[in-house]
């Protein structure tokens, strides 16, 4: 697995968001993603009939590589 280049373009909303962001720090989120979107997932999830699934058994990752990862490096419930 390896690092894909997009192949569409980036939407320029993303470039103005960087050039108005002020903090002197970019920090990472958290590798199994924000609580507040596996949250809303888990609500989108409830309402198409997966209501056993909790906050907890969803990971939101950045990329396939570190998707696979996961899924390898972590147990079943």
């Amino acid at each position: 697995l390896n690092i894909g280049q997009p192949d569409i373009l980036t939407p320029l909303e993303f470039f103005e968001a960087i050039h108005l962001y002020k903090e002197k720090v970019l920090a990472y989120g958290p590798s199994n993603g924000y609580p507040e979107m596996r949250e809303s997932l888990m609500h989108y999830y409830h309402r198409n009939g997966y209501t056993h699934l909790t906050s907890d058994d969803i990971m939101v990752t950045t990329a396939g590589s570190e998707a696979v990862i996961f899924a390898i490096a972590f147990e079943a419930k």
